[in-house]
């Protein structure tokens, strides 16, 4: 082999090598993600859950709830709150041990540049019975920061 194919192969096996440790960072990072996202729900931590939510779903909720301040002379982080106590106390899956109960575990990611989707199992308490449901999820990476832009469970 010439010096050119030589160092030709060395660069395309380095190339690799560094594309699969960076998708593999990005896997251990939406892993974290979901972590942190299931810990915010175990608190009730409403803005550490915007936090994990894509910023500009984020940001129209909270322009959402900005827009019913206007309305009920209340903050945004008051309408934000008031919503989340509605989820918590009278929540849509039975009871408020969806959020503080909820444990995602993923089976799988798949990374493509600034984009993952993925597979999960989702488990959960309602009305003291453990739910075990199938999820998908999409996640999206802005300025180097992976974000949740889609979390689908099939109830």
């Amino acid at each position: 082999m010439t010096f050119i194919k030589k160092t030709l192969a060395i660069f395309i096996v380095a190339a690799i090598a560094l594309s699969l440790t960076a998708c593999d960072t990005s896997k251990i990072d939406i892993r974290k993600l979901m972590n942190r996202f299931e810990e915010s729900c175990h608190e009730l931590d409403t803005e550490e859950m915007l936090d994990c939510i894509n910023p500009k779903v984020a940001d129209a909720i909270e322009t959402a709830a900005g827009l019913v301040g206007l309305f009920t002379s209340k903050s945004s982080e008051e309408i934000i709150q008031s919503l989340a106590n509605i989820l918590f106390d009278n929540s849509l899956f039975g009871t408020s041990d969806f959020f503080t109960t909820v444990e995602i575990k993923i089976n799988t990611v798949d990374v493509t540049g600034n984009e993952a989707t993925g597979t999960a199992t989702v488990t959960y308490i309602s009305d003291g019975v453990e739910q075990n449901k199938p999820a998908t999820f999409r996640c999206i990476r802005e300025n180097e920061v992976w974000y949740i832009s889609k979390l689908s469970i099939d109830m």
